[in-house]
């Protein structure tokens, strides 16, 4: 593979429930067995940063909560094409 895939999870936290079960472990194996496919950034909590440039180096964003309640974010990922 040329390039590697470069996913961020965006987790609320990893002691439990969808975000440990659904979030931070799968992606914490995908990491740990398949480093050379896969690049996994996992943050706790959602970026306050400006939102084009800290997403775009990503291909994959997972998150499991609202990330903001105008749905700017989500608009901004798909205008870029993640």
């Amino acid at each position: 593979m040329d390039k590697k895939i470069n996913i961020l999870v965006i987790c609320r936290s990893n002691s439990g429930g969808v975000g440990y079960y659904r979030s931070y472990n799968p992606h914490k194996y995908l990491a740990l067995h398949y480093q050379d496919i896969f690049n996994v950034d996992i943050v706790y909590g959602f970026p306050n940063t400006n939102i084009e440039s800290f997403y775009s180096k990503y291909d994959i964003v997972h998150f499991n909560n609202c990330i903001d309640e105008k749905g700017i974010t989500l608009s901004v990922l798909k205008k870029m094409g993640i």
